[in-house]
């Protein structure tokens, strides 16, 4: 899913910073959840993780209704094109094959 979003030039950029950062947020998440219990307590924990899932669904909701957008102006494309799979309706099997090997292989 997040590899949908880059360009293709830089997808192992892309790539290695989307694995930096979930390795980063587990090992802090998880230093985090351990202070936060045995400094604040059980009711603190509870809190915090209630206030972190909604701030997540919040980003989650408002980054579905804005990067499509985003992206289909910055490539001037219609949302039906067949051009970009990615973005428009999905194209024949024949032509998936052909977007596959040009990523592949590019």
């Amino acid at each position: 899913m997040a590899s949908y979003t880059l360009p293709v030039h830089r997808i192992g950029d892309g790539m290695g910073y989307f694995g930096f950062s979930s390795s980063l947020a587990m090992s802090t998440g998880s230093v985090a959840r351990l202070w936060l219990l045995y400094e604040q307590g059980f009711g603190a924990l509870i809190a915090a993780s209630f206030f972190t899932i909604l701030t997540i669904f919040s980003l989650v909701l408002l980054i579905r209704v804005l990067a499509p957008q985003a992206a289909m102006h910055s490539r001037n494309v219609q949302p039906s094109s067949k051009e970009n799979s990615v973005i428009g309706e999905p194209c024949s099997p024949s032509e998936d094959r052909g977007v596959v090997a040009l990523i592949l292989y590019s």
